[in-house]
């Protein structure tokens, strides 16, 4: 299984991902966010909430985010090398 090891934030809503395959990538949760309507996501929408994240059990998370397995659902992270 492929781990999350780094995740820094580059934008507001962009996360700069290292992974345990040694490949790296960004995920832009723009387009995660603008697909998908609810209230467990509302808090994600605010920068100050989103640049809460972080690491567990080898997924980007936070108190309200979707569950890992629905993060790699999420959309294409753009690998960059």
């Amino acid at each position: 299984m492929i781990k999350v090891l780094n995740a820094s934030l580059t934008d507001a809503f962009k996360l700069e991902l290292d992974f345990s395959d040694h490949t790296h990538g960004v995920f832009d949760a723009n387009v995660y966010l603008a697909s998908r309507l609810g209230p467990l996501l509302d808090e994600l929408r605010e920068p100050t909430y989103f640049k809460r994240f972080f690491i567990d059990a080898g997924a980007p998370t936070d108190t309200a985010s979707p569950a890992p397995a629905r993060f790699a659902a999420a959309g294409p992270i753009l690998q960059v090398g």
